[in-house]
């Protein structure tokens, strides 16, 4: 063949290759374009989701005791779930965290607060009250203590600005019950600082009982954590006259009498912060996993018999930690989230569960539990972010529409 005739066959193959090659670039370009664009769309299509999704009018009682400044974060979980199910006011307006709720407000926080409760609603308008709503949600119940109130961190004697469960919201809950109506309540509702006179009525009403109880992980027991409340530190020694040198991570058990537990990583505990862990029906009812960690407050309470359970705390103790919960008769399981459905639905959270930083924004989004793992550090242990994501939203979610006690 003419080696001129050759080189131009070759060159016309070569610039057919690169033409193809050239198509299929492009191809695969325009197909990367397009996803994403598609993905930059997609907060905005999850809006179009929700936003066209239907409202549900319901008038929901909430009561929040703690609320120490202004961002809300001890009942923003709760807010959340209303959101995102798209739950209205009966004007038709969503909840807002801010002004939808009944208990302690700052004002100007450390200097100016109101407080709007049930302690001056008469008889008659408490039943009318009672009539009006459709549920009721107790959350914290704790209170604002001048402390925290002030900013400060020091050792001075703790005292409280507010809070405690009141009579006049027993009597309102008993008005909810014996009309059959849904309510909620959370951790502090049943231990200090509520009264005893109180919480002898709430056992005689509700069949719960505090234990005394209450305890909580950190990550670290060194004298120098601020977020160790400075009495404890104090009393510890004094209990047993010694001089707090403790480090490492552990999680810390107080009796309302002042007695202290520690059970510090690997020498009583094997599993070092407390896990919440949920029955086989309830996971596949209510869509969460087997077992989450918690690493926040929580209490140890006893419930009667018409109680369900849907999860238990759970403390992984080595025979040194159980040694030292048998001394002082403190279980190493135990109730962290019950449903009642007799005489009404009744659904308690053992753990301060409403208390998280999440941003109310995210409740616009259709489907945002897909991608929840955007929003949590796993391997953070102080992380509650993963707790509200994998557990808090769905248990909350089945107590509003009745999926955990059926309509």
């Amino acid at each position: 063949m003419d080696s001129s005739l050759g080189g131009k066959i070759k060159k016309e193959s070569d610039d057919g290759d690169h033409t193809r090659l050239s198509t299929r670039e492009k191809k695969g370009h325009q197909k990367r374009s397009v996803g994403l664009i598609l993905f930059f769309l997609l907060p905005f299509w999850m809006f179009l989701l929700w936003f066209f999704s239907p409202c549900v009018e319901k008038s929901v009682f909430i009561m929040d005791k703690t609320v120490p400044n202004q961002n809300f974060q001890e009942h923003k979980a709760f807010f959340w779930v209303l959101r995102y199910l798209k739950w209205v006011k009966p004007d038709d307006s969503f909840y807002n965290p801010s002004d939808d709720y009944y208990g302690f407000f700052p004002v100007e926080p450390g200097l100016s607060y109101f407080v709007d409760d049930l302690e001056h609603v008469n008889s008659q308008d408490l039943e009318l009250l009672a009539d009006s709503v459709d549920m009721a949600v107790f959350l914290d119940g704790y209170g604002v203590y001048r402390q925290d109130w002030w900013g400060r961190r020091d050792g001075d004697e703790i005292s409280r600005l507010y809070g405690g469960i009141s009579l006049q919201d027993i009597r309102f809950l008993e008005l909810l019950q014996s009309q059959g109506k849904p309510a909620m309540a959370e951790f502090s509702f049943l231990g200090s600082p509520t009264p005893y006179d109180v919480r002898r009525r709430i056992e005689k009403s509700f069949n719960l009982k505090s234990t005394g109880w209450t305890g909580r992980y950190f990550d670290d027991l060194d004298i120098l954590n601020t977020d160790i409340p400075r009495w404890i530190f104090e009393t510890y020694q004094e209990q047993y006259d010694t001089i707090w040198e403790l480090k490492g991570p552990g999680t810390i058990l107080v009796h309302e009498n002042g007695t202290i537990l520690i059970l510090q990583a690997e020498k009583h505990l094997r599993t070092y912060w407390p896990v919440v862990s949920t029955d086989k029906a309830w996971q596949k009812k209510l869509r969460v996993p087997d077992e989450i960690r918690y690493p926040f407050w929580f209490e140890i309470i006893a419930a009667g018999p018409e109680y369900t359970m849907i999860s238990e705390f759970y403390l992984d103790v080595t025979e040194a930690g159980d040694s030292l919960l048998s001394l002082h008769n403190v279980p190493n399981a135990f109730p962290a989230t019950l449903i009642r459905r007799e005489p009404s639905p009744f659904l308690y959270y053992a753990g301060d569960f409403s208390d998280t930083r999440v941003n109310l924004r995210t409740a616009h989004l259709w489907g945002i539990q897909y991608f929840r793992s955007l929003f949590y550090n796993e391997g953070e242990p102080l992380d509650r972010d993963k707790f509200f994501w994998d557990y808090y939203i769905n248990v909350t979610k089945g107590f509003l529409r009745g999926d955990v006690w059926g309509r």
